[in-house]
């Protein structure tokens, strides 16, 4: 893949093919990486520190496993303070870290979440959201790469307004099973962007039984609680673990 290009719904969207130069000058809501052309992931993403055991807290945080409500999840992120994230192997990427998943009964997934400003049918067509996922092997130095999902937005019109909706570019995203005890430790390198400029970003993990139903096991999350959550959390979330349900909505 070379240069910009668009999705099935015409909307620009960045590459994996390069990655954006850094930004200069200060930095507030947005920080222009100079180039629509990003990607997330990288060897580097599996190395860098993550505040607080090292690294700055505008780049990262790691969190620690905990217990999911009853026939409910636990959705364990983290949002960058502003867009000025930037690891130094890691580029333009927020990295949001948990420790503590080993023999865990539950499957993890991933999450990432545009938590920029209000999406509008002008800006909706030029929002992007990217993660990459990886495991850190107990007793090793090793980190496996889980995949990598990236999302654009399309503005659907509803009624006298209308909502942005996400869909996913790819998604190769392998979620962690279940009463594992290869793993302990998963992190997110996140990104999002307009146009040309990096938005904040929110990452992490999501796990735990789900609605309760006639199964024992619960149901799926399905793409309207998705939306539900987000609409009550204020933030545009997307399960990044389900390729069947690629899209989102993100309410307006």
């Amino acid at each position: 893949e070379n240069g910009g290009g668009s999705d099935v719904h015409g909307c620009p969207y960045p590459h994996r093919s390069g990655r954006g130069g850094g930004g200069g000058g200060d930095v507030a809501m947005h920080e222009d990486v100079g180039t629509a052309e990003q990607a997330v992931g990288g060897d580097g993403c599996k190395t860098d520190s993550v505040y607080p055991n090292g690294g700055s807290y505008s780049d990262g945080y790691t969190l620690s496993y905990v217990t999911p409500p009853s026939c409910s999840y636990e959705f364990l992120t983290h949002t960058s303070p502003d867009a000025s994230y930037d690891n130094s192997s890691c580029t333009n990427q927020y990295i949001v870290e948990v420790t503590g998943i080993q023999n865990r009964p539950y499957s993890i997934g991933y999450t990432v979440g545009w938590a920029g400003p209000a999406l509008t049918q002008s800006t909706c067509p030029y929002a992007y959201v990217g993660v990459a996922a990886y495991a850190h092997r107990y007793g090793t130095s090793t980190w496996d790469p889980k995949g990598i999902a990236e999302y654009t937005g399309s503005w659907v019109t509803w009624g006298q307004g209308g909502f942005c909706l996400f869909s996913a570019v790819s998604n190769d995203l392998v979620s962690i099973g279940p009463t594992q005890s290869t793993y302990d430790k998963v992190r997110t390198a996140v990104l999002a962007m307009g146009l040309i400029f990096k938005e904040p970003v929110s990452g992490g993990v999501m796990y735990g039984q789900g609605p309760c139903g006639p199964q024992s096991g619960g149901t799926p999350m399905s793409q309207e609680e998705i939306a539900r959550i987000s609409a009550e959390t204020g933030r545009y979330l997307i399960n990044a673990s389900n390729p069947s349900a690629p899209m989102v909505l993100a309410p307006q």
